[in-house]
C-alpha cells in the first residue's frame, strides 16, 4: 500500500517482471532481471522441491534423502532426515484391519420403513401401520454384487427405493460415498442421481410407450441438461452397442422390442449417465431361462468393463449364486443372514436360508434331502411377531425365540446369522437317494434309472 498523495510510478518492462515472477519470492523493485543458465532455471523451479535461491548449483540427492523428501502418504520431512521404519503396532493403528480405506460406495444403517394403513377407500380412520423394514444395515463396495433375496412381501424393493431416496425413510441413516444424504432436498439430490440407477423388474411397464427409444436414452441427458444435440445423440449410439443393440433401434418404440430386448432397453437408460451403483430389481425374473442368461452375462459384462456396483434383487437362488459376490437374506422386513455367496450357499447358518435353499429345484430324481416343516403363509406385516420374526415358522425355535430379537452372531469372516440357535443347528443335510422316499417315487426312480442304463448301453454299441 502506497502513502496517499505519491505519485505512482510507471514501473520500466524489467522492474515488472522482476516484481510478479512466477513460482518465486518477490522481489525488490529495480533490480534488473537476470538472464538465468539452464541449470539454474531447473534450480529455481523444480518439481515437489522447495524454492532453492538462484546460482546456487542442484545438488544430487542420494537415495534415502530422496525417500525422505517425497514419501507416499506421510507428510513432508525435512531433507536429509533419515526414513524412520514403523513398529508393527503403529502400522496396525495407520490401517487397521478389517476396515476400508476408502468408504463403501452405499452404506445402509439400521434403516427403517413404516406405512400407514387405512381401513378402505372412503375412510381416514388408521387401520395400523405395516413395518416394511426393520433395522436393515448393509454395505456395498465399489465393483461389488450384493443379492438380497427373501420371498414376496419381505421388503426387497423397499430397501431399494430407500436406498435411491424414491422414499423417505421412517429411520436410519442413508449414506453415498460417505456422505449422508438421509435427509437432503430434491435439488440437492439431482446431481448426485446421476450415480445412482435402477433397472426395474418389469421393462414394458418402466418405458414410455409414446416415445421411440432415442427419445428414452436421451431424456435423462437432457433433465441433466448434459451435452449438445450431437453429444447425446452419440452417447445413445454408444450405449445402444453396448447392449449389444444396433443404432438403427433407435428409431423403434418398446412395442416392436421382445421382452429381452426392452430388458437390453431398461439397461441402456441406466447406463446412459455413466453411474456407479446400479439397483437391479428382479431384471431377470420376468424373462425366459434362455433370455435369463443373455440378461444376467451382460450385466456381468458390463460391471467388468465399467466398474458398476450391483445391488442384486432376485427370488432365483440359482442366478443368485451365479451373479453375487455376498447375498443377504431378508424375511419379514429384517435381515436374517450375510455372507459369501460361497460360504452360504455351502454352510446356511439360518433355518430360513436353509428353507430356501431346499425349494431349488434339481435337475436329479435321486437328489433328496430332508425338508424342515415350516408353515406355509408368512405373519402380517401389519402385526409382526414379537422376538425373532421367524420363530412361528422355525422348527428350531424355542422360548427365546418368542421374547428376545437375536443378536447378529459371526460363523466365519463375513458370515454373520440373526438367529439365538445358529451355532447349534444341526449340519445342513447332504444330498443324495435314501430310504426316507415315498413308494410311489422310489418305483419312479427305478424307472429312471433303468431307462438310463439302457440308453447309455445302447450308445455305447
Amino acid at each position: 500500500m502506497s502513502a496517499p498523495g505519491r505519485p505512482k510510478r510507471e514501473s520500466s518492462l524489467g522492474e515488472e517482471v522482476a516484481k510478479r515472477p512466477e513460482g518465486r519470492p518477490f522481489s525488490a523493485p529495480g533490480r534488473p532481471k537476470r538472464e538465468s543458465s539452464p541449470g539454474e532455471e531447473v534450480a529455481k523451479r523444480p518439481e515437489g522441491r522447495p524454492f532453492s535461491a538462484p546460482g546456487r548449483p542442484k545438488r544430487e540427492s542420494s537415495p534415502g534423502e530422496e525417500v525422505a523428501k517425497r514419501p507416499e502418504g506421510r507428510p513432508f520431512s525435512a531433507p536429509g532426515r533419515p526414513k524412520r521404519e514403523s513398529s508393527p503396532g503403529e502400522e496396525v493403528a495407520k490401517r487397521p484391519e478389517g476396515r476400508h480405506v476408502a468408504p463403501p460406495l452405499l452404506e445402509l444403517e439400521g434403516l427403517g420403513k413404516t406405512f400407514q394403513a387405512h381401513r378402505g377407500l372412503f375412510s381416514n380412520r388408521g387401520a395400523g401401520r405395516v413395518f416394511a423394514v426393520d433395522d436393515v444395515s448393509l454395505a456395498l463396495a465399489g465393483g461389488e454384487t450384493l443379492a438380497l433375496v427373501g420371498e414376496s412381501g419381505s421388503g426387497k424393493s423397499t430397501v431399494a427405493r430407500l436406498a435411491l431416496r424414491l422414499l423417505p425413510a421412517t429411520a436410519g441413516t442413508i449414506r453415498f460415498r460417505g456422505q449422508d444424504i438421509t435427509h437432503w432436498s430434491d435439488s440437492r439430490l439431482r446431481p448426485l442421481r446421476r450415480s445412482m440407477q435402477m433397472v426395474f423388474q418389469d421393462p414394458f411397464a418402466s418405458l414410455n410407450p409414446r416415445m421411440n427409444v432415442r427419445q428414452i436414452l436421451e431424456e435423462p441427458l437432457i433433465v441433466h441438461r448434459l451435452g449438445s444435440t450431437a453429444e447425446r445423440a452419440e452417447r445413445v449410439t454408444e450405449v445402444l452397442r453396448q447392449v449389444n443393440l444396433a443404432p438403427h433401434h433407435a428409431t423403434r418404440y418398446p412395442h416392436e422390442f421382445s421382452g429381452g430386448q426392452r430388458q437390453r432397453l431398461g439397461i441402456a437408460r441406466a447406463l446412459v449417465l455413466r453411474p456407479d451403483l446400479v439397483i437391479c430389481d428382479e431384471p431377470v425374473s420376468a424373462l425366459d431361462v434362455s433370455i435369463q442368461a443373455q440378461i444376467i452375462n451382460l450385466l456381468q459384462d458390463l460391471q467388468r468393463q465399467l466398474g458398476l456396483a450391483y445391488l442384486f434383487i432376485a427370488h432365483d437362488l440359482a442366478v443368485v449364486k451365479h451373479m453375487a459376490d455376498r447375498v443377504a437374506v431378508m424375511y419379514l422386513g429384517r435381515l436374517m443372514e450375510v455372507a459369501p455367496t460361497a460360504q452360504l450357499f455351502a454352510h446356511p447358518g439360518h433355518p430360513y436360508t436353509r428353507m430356501l435353499l431346499q425349494a431349488i429345484p434339481r435337475p436329479d430324481p435321486g437328489y433328496h434331502i430332508a425338508r424342515q416343516d415350516t408353515a406355509s403363509e408368512l405373519p402380517s406385516p401389519t402385526a409382526p411377531p414379537p422376538g425373532c420374526r421367524f420363530h412361528t415358522r422355525c422348527p428350531h425355535a424355542t422360548e427365546i425365540c418368542r421374547e428376545q430379537i437375536p443378536a447378529w452372531q459371526e460363523l466365519a469372516p463375513g458370515h454373520t446369522v440373526a438367529c439365538h440357535h445358529a451355532r447349534n443347528l444341526p449340519p445342513y443335510g447332504s444330498s443324495g437317494p435314501t430310504a426316507t422316499l415315498p413308494p410311489v417315487a422310489e418305483q419312479r426312480l427305478r424307472l429312471y434309472r433303468q431307462r438310463q442304463q439302457e440308453r447309455s448301453t445302447a450308445s455305447a454299441d
